[in-house]
């Protein structure tokens, strides 16, 4: 499944893979709090989650799994292309 981002970095739109288990999991995550306007909304109302809101889940995240180097929402796109690619 391709899921459409629009405003991508340089304002670009693209296509972006999305696999099947993330794809359960965010239907899971919408049935459950069923988020409106925004997928993954902000604090306040209508708004929606910032960078360091989301720098601060890899932090987290990062702690619980007790790895030592650092882990930013960058790393975790550098970590899906390599799945993307064909080997």
């Amino acid at each position: 499944m391709l899921i459409h981002v629009e405003q991508g970095k340089g304002d670009k739109a693209r296509l972006v893979p999305l696999s099947e288990v993330l794809l359960g999991m965010l239907r899971v995550y919408w049935r459950s709090y069923r988020p409106d306007p925004w997928l993954f909304p902000g604090r306040r109302c209508g708004t929606h989650i910032n960078s360091r809101s989301l720098t601060r889940a890899c932090s987290t995240a990062r702690q619980a799994a007790r790895l030592s180097k650092p882990v930013t929402p960058h790393t975790l796109r550098h970590y899906s292309a390599c799945l993307i690619i064909p080997r």
